[in-house]
């Protein structure tokens, strides 16, 4: 199908970015156009205008300092999955992102583009809940900090029109921490069918901190709320994992689980708990060691 007219723009400052914004809140945002360009050629009820932020240099990298990450919008998977310090202090970011795609698209996809476009199954979106990351976003009325979880269960990331998601920021703890993302991919596809992403933080054995999301259950990331619960406060070395995978079960709700060609509502519902178990074993293990 041919893509419909639109007017076409390449801003090279945030500033600039912001007002064409505020002038077009309808306006489709371009990062790396991994999502967007197949949509233009499949639509034929496009926008009218595309702001293309590939220019915007300031909205990539990595900054560590003052214990967080600052991630730009911009930052591709490849230099998220390189970066050592959050592989160190966040693995469940550098896991997922290694884990998605093949090479050529990790070289191109960004940050700030997968979160804001909220595929169904986002790897990414589960990890950065678990990694409790906020999304910082900029209009021309000045700046937001929106959490992870409050964005990702929300349309569009819970941006307004005239705002740009330009960095996602993470914390960097000093406990010992334990941080994976463990997935199931379709064996046709290979697209994931049930994603887990768990951060332990732990302190004299004690587990602390515990954040668990799971992607591929519901059309959007979900907290494992009731294995977090079971697990802070207990000692590292009593906890049986296998039975906390167990209650990852009683977060779900059936009438919300996904069923597609891939794979049953039920089968997800299996999977979660085996994901859920994976991640758990690898992220202990880290914790304690």
């Amino acid at each position: 199908m041919a893509t419909e007219s639109f007017e076409y723009v390449r801003p090279t400052s945030i500033d600039r970015a912001l007002e064409l914004l505020g002038a077009h809140p309808d306006a489709a945002v371009l990062a790396a156009g991994q999502s967007l360009l197949p949509a233009l050629r499949q639509d034929d009820s496009g926008p009218a205008a595309v702001i293309d932020i590939g220019a915007l240099e300031a909205m990539r990298g990595v900054e560590c300092a003052d214990g967080a990450a600052d991630v730009g919008a911009l930052t591709t998977y490849a230099t998220v999955h390189e970066h050592p310090e959050l592989g160190e202090h966040v693995g469940a970011l550098t896991d997922a992102v290694g884990k998605s795609a093949d090479t050529q698209v990790r070289n191109a996809a960004t940050i700030g583009g997968n979160l804001v476009t909220q595929y169904p199954v986002s790897d990414l979106s589960a990890a950065a809940v678990a990694s409790d990351a906020t999304l910082v976003a900029r209009s021309r009325d000045g700046k937001r900090h929106i959490d992870a979880e409050t964005a990702l269960t929300s349309p569009r990331a819970g941006l307004a029109g005239d705002e740009l998601l330009t960095r996602i920021t993470v914390p960097l703890h000093e406990r010992s921490i334990g941080s994976v993302y463990c997935k199931r991919p379709s064996p046709t596809s290979r697209y994931t069918l049930v994603g887990v992403a768990a951060h332990v933080a732990v302190e004299d054995r004690t587990v602390v901190t515990a954040r668990i999301a799971a992607t591929g259950v519901y059309d959007r990331v979900v907290r494992l709320e009731a294995v977090e619960s079971a697990l802070v406060g207990g000692d590292i070395h009593d906890v049986v994992v296998s039975d906390l995978a167990s209650r990852a079960g009683s977060d779900l709700d059936p009438s919300r689980l996904v069923e597609d060609t891939e794979a049953s509502a039920s089968y997800r519902a299996d999977l979660v708990k085996i994901q859920t178990n994976q991640a758990l074993d690898q992220s202990l293990k880290q914790a304690t060691e």
